[in-house]
């Protein structure tokens, strides 16, 4: 495990990809803004958009990089070229993620490094990898090679699990969560307008073994707890990255259509990067 002064992310500008932008490195300047998810201050307050509000920060100059800060998580980046009349013409809008040895997560793997726990009991990582409207049997049928290949790699499949209900959240919510629909409105779902924060998410035993929880969806605008529904309102997870997937949709001139949305693109000029022992 490495401290925060070990584990560090890095954000560096990449000269060599300048060249695909017909624009030479000397000639161009960079900034950054931090997006930061906006909760209310007591954490309990909550209204349908609680789970997509941030703030953006001032956009701070940069030369050919910089060591982001432990809770430096999402980052907007933007680059541009002086033009001879001395106005600035962009070149590239970005976001970048990275995972950052937050405070609280460097408390709990010291505590949970502290303990006495012999080889024997290290406990697994675990992920969990879903393919949404994708039943096991097309699985077998259009990917072969993915179903040979991952028995081979010590992954183990679920045959036995089968859907429970119609669309996303019935079925998720029994692998996540152990209870059907009626027993998820019953106990802690009540209404579409209220919070998932109370149900009884597998991740939080996971939470309270120890482990790091992360969780993440590709489709911010369709997502299981947020499609005619609101999410929660507080990140669910040490590392919840629906901001990340939310933020290019809603403000920033990325390529896009209707369903998808390109936060990327091939040759980076600016690249973000992990140093620890």
């Amino acid at each position: 495990m490495a401290s925060e002064g070990a584990w560090k992310c890095l954000l560096k500008v990449n000269t060599t990809a300048m060249a695909d932008y017909t624009v030479e490195p000397e000639n161009v300047g960079c900034c950054y803004s931090v997006i930061n998810r906006v909760n209310d201050p007591t954490g309990q307050k909550y209204n349908g958009d609680s789970d997509n509000h941030y703030s953006v920060t001032e956009c701070s100059d940069f030369k050919t990089g910089l060591v982001l800060n432990s809770e430096e998580q999402f980052i907007l980046v933007r680059c541009f070229q002086a033009n001879e009349s001395g106005t600035n013409k962009d070149i590239y809008t970005n976001t970048h993620a990275v995972v950052p040895m937050k405070a609280a997560v460097e408390l709990k793997l010291n505590k949970t490094s502290s303990e006495s726990i012999s080889m024997e009991e290290k406990r697994l990582s675990v992920l969990l990898l879903g393919f949404d409207s994708a039943s096991r049997l097309n699985i077998l049928r259009t990917m072969p090679k993915t179903v040979k290949y991952l028995p081979r790699s010590g992954w183990l499949e679920m045959s036995g699990y089968n859907k429970v209900g119609d669309n996303t959240l019935p079925n998720l919510a029994a692998v996540l969560t152990g209870l059907t629909m009626d027993q998820l409105k019953n106990q802690c779902w009540t209404s579409h307008n209220s919070s998932f924060h109370n149900c009884p998410f597998i991740w939080k035993k996971f939470s309270e073994l120890g482990y790091v929880i992360a969780y993440a969806e590709d489709a911010p605008r369709g997502s299981t707890f947020n499609y005619h529904k609101t999410g929660f309102v507080i990140p669910p997870t040490n590392y919840y990255v629906r901001l990340f997937s939310w933020l290019p949709r809603r403000n920033f001139q990325l390529r896009s259509d209707t369903t998808l949305v390109c936060a990327w693109v091939r040759h980076l000029p600016v690249n973000t990067h992990f140093d620890a022992p």
